[in-house]
């Protein structure tokens, strides 16, 4: 961002306040500080100010980043059920470049708002030319097809889509959502902890080595894992070690679903836990990051 920050005045600070904290939320945007008629909004740092003071301006144009195409949609969608008015629904401006990916509306001073996300559905990016399947298209699919295809939901661990396999057919993608968490809950505690440290650090030793899985990378990319400042790599670093000594295998986050604070904090809290408690926290959090990957590979 070229700009630190930027603020300027509204006309109800109230209504502009209850706009901004509900549409920005599905963005990982969160008030930071406030005062008397003012408050300061960001992830990390406040860079988005409003306040009461002063003589509001004529119409602008806010691009907020979303880490996702479906971060747009649910600020689309937030914005409205705030009282934003439409300005442009969520879908690729190919006038822009290819992938950019926006959604549009008027905030309560008609100034327009919008967020954005400037990569490709992660289907698109994923390696052999992966793409979306149809329900059909995966019951109709061999062992090794289906294999092929929804072995990389769990890290590095085609096994459980192996296994799920047989309880075919399925009506609906939860239906095999459900099917690969009944493998995972039913496999051995030795399976469980294999499927852990199949899983990459945040931040960690397989990013720095360039071994991450493309999905890995992205997922960690999306919640600025890979642009931290030294002072946080070093932390990170501590964090990682601090962990994996004491619980035997690494610290997993949905990095798609967390700011960079939101992990850091996790991190910090997760390590007073117990052992079962972490164990358990690791397979929830592989979970999500298995739903997600899924909904990016299967139509409903």
């Amino acid at each position: 961002m070229i700009v630190d920050h930027i603020g300027f005045a509204v006309a109800d600070f109230a209504r502009s306040r209850a706009f901004y904290e509900a549409a920005l939320a599905p963005l990982g945007i969160g008030v930071l500080m406030q005062g008397d008629g003012w408050a300061m909004m960001g992830r990390d740092k406040p860079e988005f100010w409003f306040g009461s003071h002063g003589k509001p301006p004529g119409s602008i144009h806010l691009a907020f980043a979303a880490a996702d195409r479906g971060q747009v949609r649910a600020f689309h969608a937030a914005a409205l059920a705030a009282g934003g008015r439409d300005n442009g629904g969520p879908g690729v401006r190919a006038q822009y470049h290819a992938h950019y990916y926006g959604a549009f509306v008027f905030d309560p001073d008609g100034h327009n708002v919008e967020a954005v996300c400037h990569r490709p559905e992660p289907a698109q990016e994923a390696p052999g030319g992966a793409r979306r399947h149809s329900m059909a298209q995966l019951n109709a699919m061999s062992p090794a097809q289906f294999s092929a295809v929804f072995g990389k939901v769990y890290e590095h661990s085609p096994w459980i889509a192996e296994r799920a396999f047989s309880r075919r057919p399925f009506a609906a993608r939860i239906d095999l959502q459900l099917a690969l968490a009944a493998v995972v809950a039913s496999a051995s505690r030795a399976e469980q902890i294999a499927l852990l440290n199949a899983h990459p650090e945040l931040a960690g030793q397989e990013a720095r080595a360039g071994t991450m899985t493309a999905a890995s990378v992205g997922e960690q990319s999306s919640a600025g894992l890979d642009a931290l400042a030294p002072a946080e790599f070093a932390r990170l670093a501590e964090l990682n070690r601090a962990y994996r000594a004491k619980f035997g295998f690494p610290a997993i986050i949905a990095a798609r679903l967390n700011s960079k604070a939101a992990i850091f904090h996790a991190f910090e809290g997760r390590l007073h836990n117990d052992p079962e408690q972490e164990l358990q926290n690791n397979l929830a959090q592989v979970g999500e990051i298995a739903r997600l990957r899924l909904r990016d590979l299967l139509d409903e």
